[in-house]
């Protein structure tokens, strides 16, 4: 009868601290979570652009540059709207656009030459992901590229 006894009164410590610890990792502070809306302002229009392994020659508005860490390396993020509001997304190593004496102002167009690479959906917008990006103000000539990897 102890044995049991014994048994019980540790099942129901170990209940209560359990319990007791669930309940304390809920008491961490952590960051709100913002609504979808508040997360993304943009309005984007449903679709991809192009197939994957295309080259496409796009006017587009420049909208903005985000930078990330990447194994310890800065990357960017450029994202590109067409002239139907489709979502074209840049990733690269180096600032390319903000180099100096280069440097393109978002909301600006701009023509671009790129590769299709993938189509994705974030967080409910539909990403062309582009890759081997050559972009140019729209007013200048080919040769004044400003940008361009691999």
């Amino acid at each position: 009868m102890e044995g049991v006894l014994g048994f019980l009164v540790l099942l129901v410590g170990a209940v209560v601290f359990f319990a007791i610890k669930a309940n304390s990792s809920s008491d961490s502070p952590k960051r709100p979570r913002r609504h979808r809306s508040a997360r993304t302002t943009e309005r984007w229009q449903r679709g991809h652009v192009g197939t994957p392994g295309e080259r496409i020659h796009l006017t587009v508005t420049y909208v903005d540059r985000k930078r990330f860490e990447n194994n310890g390396r800065p990357g960017y993020r450029y994202r590109f709207r067409d002239n139907e509001g489709h979502c074209l997304v840049w990733f690269t190593s180096l600032a390319k656009l903000d180099e100096a004496g280069k440097s393109i102002p978002p909301g600006s167009s701009v023509k671009i030459k790129a590769t299709v690479a993938s189509h994705k959906n974030y967080h409910g917008v539909h990403e062309t992901v582009v890759e081997r990006v050559r972009v140019e103000p729209s007013g200048q000539a080919t040769d004044n590229a400003v940008a361009s990897t691999d």
